[in-house]
């Protein structure tokens, strides 16, 4: 089958691959991480995942591929409202070694808008027209596309208020995770905002003053800088030395002049004063760091 696409539409495809590339590759790689079975890990994969999948059907609406190929009408891969809650359960992650029952609850709509696809997406074409064309399911696509950026924003608030209420740590390490949080926190909420402008815009039927505002376009390119901010954060998961500036106090008198002894005696302070084992980012490139010596001196 020829497709045939206008200039407008390879732009999106372009815009939108490179963030959903960025995403899946970073989301499989955080899964991969076969030293980081902390929670957070998960649910920052999942996050980056779901949210590449989210830009892709973006992608495949707005560059009008699906309207040429029906069988992708309504396929499996729209995610949006899974993304406010995963984020706000990674930033409570970040604190705690469980999340409770009522935590999950957060999931209840992500899980009822997943089965809704999963349930329709793989119907025959006659089938999902003939949904299409009832008011009601009409109605539900239009609740379901305005409830994403205010999920976004309100789950956004929700991270951001959890940081506030949170108490300055004797720590040294929990400044710089409470800091790298709410910068995160922060990114996407602005973009948030911006996404939660872009439908009151849509709705309120603006752009019929301004036909040729690119309007696809746009939000595609604010999608991918949504995804992108994600992946980039994601990264610095991957890699906590680009989170954790700070260092650990140092002891110089009452130990043993030998580096072995000094090393113990540094490690015991980590462990027992600064409680380093809780930072749920904590591997043995981090810890070199706070020692001050190599990987390979350290393992």
């Amino acid at each position: 089958m020829e497709i045939t696409l206008p200039i407008s539409s390879l732009i999106i495809i372009a815009i939108g691959s490179m963030g959903i590339t960025v995403a899946v590759s970073i989301g499989v790689l955080l899964l991969c991480q076969k030293d980081k079975q902390h929670l957070s890990v998960s649910l920052l994969a999942g996050l980056l995942l779901l949210s590449g999948l989210t830009l892709l059907n973006e992608v495949l609406v707005t560059s009008g591929i699906s309207h040429r190929i029906p069988q992708l009408y309504f396929i499996p891969i729209y995610y949006a409202l899974s993304v406010g809650p995963l984020f706000y359960l990674f930033v409570q992650s970040k604190y705690t070694y469980r999340l409770g029952r009522y935590d999950w609850m957060h999931l209840i709509l992500p899980i009822i808008q997943a089965a809704v696809y999963w349930s329709i997406g793989f119907r025959s074409t006659a089938f999902k027209s003939a949904l299409y064309n009832e008011n009601a399911f009409r109605l539900y696509l239009q609740i379901e596309s305005f409830l994403f950026p205010i999920s976004l924003v309100g789950y956004t608030f929700f991270a951001l208020y959890l940081l506030k209420r949170k108490e300055q740590q004797v720590f040294f390490w929990k400044d710089d995770l409470k800091k790298w949080l709410t910068n995160f926190s922060i990114g996407i909420l602005l973009i948030a905002a911006m996404e939660f402008g872009f439908s009151l815009v849509e709705y309120n039927m603006v752009l019929n003053y301004f036909p040729n505002f690119p309007l696809a376009l746009v939000h595609t390119g604010l999608l991918s800088a949504f995804v992108f901010w994600i992946a980039i954060n994601g990264l610095k998961q991957y890699y906590p030395l680009q989170i954790f500036a700070s260092r650990p106090t140092q002891i110089n008198a009452g130990i043993d002049k030998s580096e072995l002894s000094e090393l113990l005696d540094k490690l015991q302070l980590l462990m027992h004063k600064e409680n380093i084992f809780l930072n749920p980012d904590l591997n043995l490139e981090l810890l070199a760091s706070y020692l001050e010596i190599s990987e390979k001196k350290c393992s």
